[in-house]
Order: structure tokens, then sequence, then C-alpha cells
């Protein structure tokens, strides 16, 4: 939550809408996000980039085909969510800050997490 306090009151309020449209709270921290656009964002002996036709998601290596139903797919979002997260990326471009930033991935995490758990 303390990323949220850096971070402007538009991608607050794009972040309560989301969270009202799908009904979850906030999700656990784990895994880098992006990596469909920056290649060094997952642990080399470690994780893999897992295309979910959003940004790409790190996850771990020994995560077996029947473990990916929790990671969230495009497929499995509407459009509402898909202007939350385009917001938020936009904001995140904005305001300067790269993939790799803490920032970034903490705000680009919670809402995708939020959207598989939904």
């Amino acid at each position: 939550m303390e990323c949220f306090l850096k971070f402007s009151y538009r991608l607050q309020f794009a972040f309560a809408l989301l969270l009202a449209f799908s009904g979850v709270g906030f999700a656990r921290n784990e895994g880098s996000v992006g990596c469909l656009f920056q290649n060094e964002i997952c642990k080399a002996e470690t994780e893999w980039c897992y295309n979910d036709e959003i940004f790409g998601q790190c996850l771990p290596i020994q995560t077996e085909t029947f473990q990916l139903s929790p990671a969230l797919h495009r497929s499995m979002i509407g459009e509402n969510e898909l202007a939350a997260l385009e917001v938020a990326l936009t904001q995140l471009k904005r305001k300067g800050y790269q993939w790799t930033d803490s920032v970034s991935q903490c705000v680009l995490q919670r809402l995708i997490r939020s959207l598989a758990d939904k």
C-alpha cells in the first residue's frame, strides 16, 4: 500500500474503480510484471516469463501447466479492467517510472493480482 501514497490520486481512483468492478481486495505481492516489454525483469535462474497477453508475468521455473490457472490472462478480463490497467500504465510512464521501479511493480502487481484473484 505504501507505493500508492507516492502516486497520483487519479491512479488511486482508477484502482478503487477496478476493485469495485471486480469485488476483490488487495492481493499478495509476488512475482514481477512487464517481462514481455523488458527481458531483465524476471530472475534468470529462477523465473520465466509467462505470456499473459497483457504485460507478461514472471513465474517460478518449477511452475507446472496446471498451476497456471490462477495466473491472469487477457481473455479473463473485461474492457473496464483493461482500461484501469491502461490508466495505471499511462500514469506510471507519465511520472517517469520504468518497469523495474518498485513503485511500478507494486502498482501493476496489485492491479493484476486482484484481477487474477477475482
